[in-house]
């Protein structure tokens, strides 16, 4: 077991690999972008044709040509991938699945296919078999960085932190490029590092290639997303309109121009931003960030609307072969919906990965069904890595709420609000009214026990 100061040498490793590199990659600072995004309407421009698209109508062309060659689902899986992200529609990883089988039953060592199988696996949240056929890649081609960036990426999934960094630092000294970037940017979100995540991030923005426009503003909506985790709203909002100008009418930086609206309090405009990334596809982040809002905005007609969208998706997903994430029973905790549904949902990815996303989640849905002193277990456990996330620092200062500790509560609660005074319109309300109770005396285990107390609907 590798010791904590041997990941801390690891991870400046990384920053300073990357900064080495980006001196030879780039010469040019990217520029802010301050103009004011318009409000979706009828009349936007449609998005764009994907570089994704483009792949995907080629590898079909030389699928139809060549139905015996196994190149051609290779690229036709590549394809579905690139358009999964793009979209988040889960259908695309069983298409890409299939293409992968399709290659592999004409040549079983063809290499191509089985350096993209983790990719699949982990896009099917598959994590364990992801993890395995990383491994089987590896030992065809150690030297190739893909292999050691999709192991990675199941040993992050998977809560093996020490691993991953292990992994993605070989993917740096390999190929310090935009999928090495991005990588790394995440593993120092999650131990603590934010505005080194946000350099990277940078980094990876820069990197990326101004042909494949989805990539492009995907990068920058990961680089709104840790502007906005660390409260910076503007530069948040600045990264979401810029990917709106790459590739328009991008469903997730309008869900992100959604969230920064809400935080601003402009409600209407939060509500029009979120259903137009709705309405160009409805993910499950995207219509549970509608729930939350509508619930916040006491409008529980178009709330439940929301919530049966939501279990539709739900089901599409599962159809589509996308097993069911934590995410969903965070959900039902947070409205106080299918609470013993929640729990089943959470012990059961518990059982399977020990991510601090996970062992949060678990944490949160525990404290809901009354487990208080398993609940804070887990909680210490998801705290691990010193991740400065609002929302995991809120649930661990109401569940030490609740037990009666205060202090270590009320350090907890402060820590949620310094990191993202904007990270739950709900819950940042509330950990800040704590805090005013708490200063007046107040014990603070009424006040959590309020968030318990409320129906269990079904």
């Amino acid at each position: 077991m590798i010791q904590k100061s041997r990941i801390a040498g690891l991870l400046a490793t990384l920053a300073l690999l990357l900064g080495v590199a980006a001196v030879g990659w780039f010469r040019h600072r990217e520029r802010a972008q301050h103009t004011e995004a318009a409000l979706p309407s009828k009349s936007a421009e449609a998005p764009v044709s994907s570089l994704a698209d483009q792949q995907l109508r080629i590898a079909e062309r030389k699928v139809k040509i060549l139905p015996n060659d196994p190149g051609p689902y290779v690229e036709l899986a590549t394809a579905y991938m690139h358009k999964a992200r793009e979209t988040g529609d889960g259908a695309y990883y069983g298409r890409a699945e299939a293409a992968c089988k399709k290659a592999l039953e004409l040549d079983p060592h063809h290499y191509g296919a089985v350096r993209l199988v983790s990719w699949v696996y982990c896009g099917q949240h598959r994590f364990r078999e992801a993890l395995t056929a990383a491994n089987k890649a590896l030992e065809v081609d150690p030297g190739d960085p893909w292999n050691y960036g999709t192991l990675g990426d199941a040993l992050v999934e998977l809560g093996e932190y020490q691993q991953a960094v292990e992994a993605y630092q070989k993917m740096v000294d390999l190929r310090p490029d935009v999928n090495a970037y991005t990588r790394v940017a995440h593993i120092r979100e999650l131990y603590g590092d934010p505005q080194g995540a946000i350099e990277i991030m940078g980094m990876a923005v820069r990197a990326a290639s101004s042909r494949d426009r989805e990539h492009s503003a995907w990068c920058r909506v990961q680089l709104g997303h840790l502007l906005f985790n660390s409260g910076r709203l503007a530069d948040a909002q600045g990264q979401y309109q810029a990917a709106l100008q790459i590739f328009p009418e991008y469903h997730f930086a309008l869900a992100g121009m959604g969230k920064v609206r809400a935080a601003q309090e402009k409600f209407n405009e939060a509500i029009q931003f979120y259903q137009k990334s709705i309405d160009v596809l409805p993910t499950h982040e995207s219509v549970a960030a509608l729930v939350d809002l509508f619930t916040y905005l006491k409008r529980p007609e178009e709330a439940a609307k929301q919530f049966e969208l939501l279990e539709t998706v739900e089901r599409i997903n599962r159809a589509s072969g996308v097993l069911p994430e934590s995410s969903t029973a965070l959900f039902y905790a947070d409205h106080d919906r299918r609470l013993d549904e929640a729990l089943r949902i959470a012990r059961q990815q518990a059982n399977q990965r020990r991510d601090i996303r996970t062992l949060d989640t678990l944490a949160w849905v525990l404290f809901k069904n009354g487990h208080h002193e398993e609940a804070l277990a887990a909680s210490t456990r998801a705290m691990r890595l010193g991740t400065k996330d609002a929302l995991m620092s809120y649930h661990h200062g109401m569940i030490q709420a609740k037990l009666g500790r205060d202090q270590e509560a009320t350090a907890a609660l402060q820590q949620a609000l310094n990191t993202n005074p904007y990270f739950n319109l709900r819950h940042s309300e509330q950990a800040r009214a704590a805090l005013q109770a708490a200063s007046h005396g107040v014990d603070l285990a009424s006040i959590a026990s309020t968030l318990v107390q409320q129906p269990n609907r079904p």
